[in-house]
């Protein structure tokens, strides 16, 4: 069982160890609230756990609700104590998992194993997502009754676009969607029979003028050539995800939707069709799927593909109304 010194030492070093040690701290001191001459360990341990910054850690209750809050869980979720205490800690996951019954599975899991960890999408209280390392932890007290859940988060947003950038595939794939996308420009300035050829030869014609244009005119020239380069890109992630329904999906409809949210455009793209296969059997190397999630994050947004087998699938995405530029 580690100390609260060890805990301290350890903060600094793998995520996963850090939250093991933290989960193993608050399921003692669950056990401790109702042992006699343990009240002090208990509340050195609060207190540490009260002053860490890095990591966001909470107290839920058996069904979920919050009923503590760090000064980490502020700084990278955004909420204040008073804001968040007795709220379902299903706020803190995107649509997408809320539709999927994500937070309920992960407190079954949790019972069941033990504990669950993950890493995926959370959101902050200004609805924007950040990538999160998740551990929750089942806390039971010296009964062996539930008391309710540790569950312990860091922001790994940073590192992850770190590692992106690093990974030559990554790369590679990107440059390979660029070089895509410059052949259809090309191909655009001489084929002006389709909607979006013509918009990516206007976008094309709009840098291509800033040159000769003073800096507060070409500013704007050049905010509604991005402009036009964001509509290009809702339109090729759209074009993939409905060519991958037609091929692959055997559906009888599709439901389109785009709404303004987060000072840019979020799109959905559901069908009734035959969902995706169980998970070990996902095809997530397939090339069409890589591509929409690449445009997507070289655009500054991010992308989702969920479905269940007979059930459908939905693509999901968000892109800033202004490109992002790497």
């Amino acid at each position: 069982m580690p100390t609260t010194s060890s805990i301290r030492l350890l903060l600094v070093e793998d995520h996963a160890m850090v939250a093991e040690a933290i989960g193993l701290a608050l399921g003692r001191a669950a056990q401790s609230c109702s042992v006699p001459g343990q009240d002090r360990q208990s509340e050195d341990i609060q207190l540490l756990v009260r002053s860490v910054v890095d990591y966001s850690i909470c107290l839920l209750d058996p069904s979920g609700h919050v009923t503590s809050w760090n000064a980490g869980a502020e700084r990278i979720k955004g909420y204040r104590a008073e804001e968040i205490i007795g709220s379902h800690f299903s706020v803190f996951y995107p649509p997408e998992d809320l539709a999927a019954g994500k937070p309920a599975m992960e407190l079954e899991v949790a019972v069941a194993d033990g504990r669950w960890e993950e890493e995926g999408w959370r959101v902050r209280k200004d609805g924007t997502r950040f990538w999160a390392s998740v551990v929750i932890t089942a806390l039971y007290d010296d009964r062996g009754e539930l008391r309710g859940f540790g569950k312990v988060t860091r922001d790994l947003t940073e590192r992850r676009n770190v590692a992106r950038a690093l990974d030559e595939r990554g790369m590679q794939l990107a440059h390979l969607v660029r070089a895509q996308e410059m052949e259809r420009r090309r191909i655009a300035y001489d084929v002006h029979d389709d909607t979006i050829q013509f918009m990516v030869a206007v976008g094309m014609r709009l840098r291509a003028m800033e040159g000769g244009l003073g800096r507060e005119l070409a500013a704007e020239v050049r905010g509604v050539g991005e402009a036009v380069e964001a509509a290009v890109t809702i339109f090729r992630i759209c074009q993939e995800a409905i060519t991958n329904v037609r091929k692959h999906a055997r559906a009888t409809s599709i439901r389109l939707s785009l709404v303004s949210l987060d000072r840019g455009v979020h799109v959905r793209v559901a069908d009734d069709g035959a969902g995706l296969p169980p998970r070990a059997e996902q095809p997530l190397r397939h090339f069409g799927l890589i591509e929409m999630r690449e445009r997507a994050e070289i655009a500054g947004g991010w992308w989702s593909l969920t479905g269940h087998p007979g059930a459908g699938t939905t693509v999901d995405f968000w892109v800033p109304a202004v490109p992002h530029h790497p």
